[in-house]
């Protein structure tokens, strides 16, 4: 597992924030899903973990990230906002995007595992779709035991 770490991290892109608004867009085509102009786009903001332990339930509390472990999104404030650990890669930011358009588009559309199934299998398209060479270096010899989609880079 060590080793499938390395090569995602490598292998995946960089977090690249300024590719929200075409991820977006990704995944509104891909579900079919026509965008209001009117709902804000998610805030991102990146988690500095130097030296903290986000696995205290105390500092995750004080923070409004119960359920925070990589990253979450998190609705209730406007604009929504997505936060992340630092260190995230392009994959981390692709599957929050996908909650987003979950949450402001279909909310009952599916249970809580199925938008995670979803999530996943969207984030591995667009991976796909925006860094072929990366996703097929990557897949071939690690695609069968899932790494692609499961490393938190």
């Amino acid at each position: 597992m060590r080793i499938a770490a390395g090569f995602h991290y490598y292998l995946v892109p960089a977090l690249d924030k300024s590719k929200m608004q075409e991820i977006i867009k990704f995944i509104a085509e891909y579900k079919n899903i026509l965008l209001d102009s009117k709902k804000p786009f998610p805030a991102i903001n990146i988690v500095e973990v130097r030296g903290l332990e986000i696995s205290d339930a105390t500092w995750r509390i004080n923070n409004g990230l119960v359920d925070f472990a990589v990253e979450g999104y998190f609705p209730q404030w406007t604009p929504p906002r997505i936060w992340m650990v630092e260190g995230c890669r392009q994959n981390i930011l692709v599957h929050a995007l996908v909650h987003y358009v979950q949450f402001e588009y279909e909310p009952d559309a599916l249970d809580e595992k199925n938008k995670e199934t979803e999530a996943w299998a969207i984030t591995k398209k667009y991976l796909k779709h925006a860094y072929p060479l990366n996703y097929w270096v990557l897949t071939i010899p690690f695609g069968i035991y899932c790494w692609w989609t499961s490393t938190p880079y």
